[in-house]
């Protein structure tokens, strides 16, 4: 059996690969081990890192760029936007990989930076009426304010919902996510003050 990591985050100990494990419904990290299922196919075991410690490793896989890379071939996909993730984006480094792959059309070249969306599972489920439901409107969504104002960031959108509906109609409305209970400002070193 040849071994290959997967470097996902601070994840360890294969978490990313056991059923139910991960947010949104527990299957967030469905395609990772749908990933595994087919390289195991292929005579190759993928692990996260910290399980390959001391194997040979014939190549490895980063979900989202990394600054340090290993001795072995890499490989990325980019999952974080750049506006989120700057080094999704950053060139020199993508460059240092064997292959990226990526839904960002303005990076791909069809060469070295390939086209690859993120599955989703969009199949029809069973759902209560709107009459049975007691809420209006739900946000699924982390708290992702951006050190520097971007066009094509959602995030003051967000802002704008969550402020209409805490002063409007509350008792219609749930918040899911990440980071909502970050104070919208706090003092940071040197009497400095950040705002989100």
């Amino acid at each position: 059996m040849k071994h290959a990591s997967i470097v996902v985050g601070r994840h360890k100990r294969n978490d990313i690969f056991k059923p139910g494990a991960g947010p949104n419904g527990g299957e967030f990290h469905l395609p990772y081990r749908l990933l595994r299922e087919l390289f195991l196919e292929a005579g190759i075991e993928l692990s996260t890192a910290d399980m390959n410690m001391g194997r040979e490793v014939i190549f490895e896989l980063h979900i989202n760029a990394r600054r340090r890379l290993p001795k072995c071939p890499a490989y990325a996909y980019l999952y974080e936007d750049p506006i989120i993730r700057p080094l999704n984006s950053e060139m020199a480094q993508l460059r240092r990989y064997r292959k990226v792959f990526t839904s960002n059309e303005t990076l791909i070249d069809g060469k070295q930076i390939l086209c690859l969306d993120y599955p989703n599972d969009l199949s029809l489920r069973p759902m209560p009426s709107f009459i049975e439901r007691d809420l209006f409107c739900v946000m699924i969504a982390s708290n992702k304010a951006l050190l520097h104002p971007h066009p094509r960031s959602l995030h003051g959108n967000r802002i704008e919902i969550i402020r209409f509906f805490e002063a409007q109609a509350p008792e219609l409305f749930a918040l899911y996510g990440k980071g909502w209970d970050i104070p919208a400002s706090w003092p940071l070193e040197h009497d400095v003050l950040l705002s989100v």
